[in-house]
């Protein structure tokens, strides 16, 4: 039994699915309980159906705050074996490899546009028919059309390579200072945390987005 919020839009715990039953798509939904001023986090089934249809419990938000505060904390507290495991992390090569896969795209893109432009200097030589031009360059344009795809692909790796390297470097900057984190820091949680996903009633597992996982018991 478990629920897992993943952090769609940064929103402050991010709300996904709840996996305890078989429906997948489940939304995990924040309450205020007026009577005494806190707030929870809840299956969406759980709230509308009742334990006998989801047994995952609410859980009140500032115990997830305090776990997030302890999870950061213990990473500052190991940090030596942490910089080491981050330093370790092939982002640079994964970059290098990207920008070397787009150049050889680029130039194969650049010779089918050669072809293209052979092909209409040999149908206005009379070279070609018609016919023949349009059948050939028409088959030279998905070839470039698939090599254009193939670059968005690439591009779309590559930011997310560079998203995880800043992500990476962030954590690390956090990291060196060791500062223990005091009390719970909205504007950290959403910068440094993928996904809480909730394994028991009691324990939860942290998610960091340079993919560092911590377990907290609640």
């Amino acid at each position: 039994m478990c629920i897992k919020w993943t952090c769609r839009k940064k929103d402050v715990y991010g709300v996904k699915e709840c996996t305890s039953h078989d429906i997948k798509d489940e939304v995990v939904t924040r309450l205020l309980i007026e009577a005494y001023k806190y707030y929870i986090w809840v299956c969406k089934r759980h709230e509308n159906n009742g334990a006998e249809y989801c047994k995952s419990r609410p859980i009140k938000e500032e115990a997830l705050e305090k776990a997030f505060v302890r999870a950061l904390n213990e990473l500052i507290g190991d940090k030596e074996r942490i910089l080491e495991k981050l330093q370790s992390a092939t982002v640079s090569e994964i970059t290098d490899s990207c920008a070397t896969a787009i150049n050889e795209v680029n130039a194969e893109i650049e010779k089918l546009q050669e072809q293209m432009m052979e092909l209409l200097m040999k149908r206005n030589n009379g070279e070609i028919t018609d016919k023949e031009y349009e059948q050939q360059s028409q088959q030279v344009g998905m070839k470039i059309d698939q090599l254009l795809m193939r670059k968005e692909e690439i591009l779309s790796e590559q930011g997310k390579v560079q998203l995880a390297s800043y992500r990476i470097e962030e954590v690390t900057k956090l990291l060196q200072t060791g500062k223990i984190l005091e009390e719970f820091d909205r504007v950290m949680f959403k910068s440094l945390v993928r996904k809480i996903t909730v394994l028991s009633n009691k324990e939860i597992e942290i998610e960091f987005e340079c993919g560092i996982t911590v377990r907290e018991t609640l």
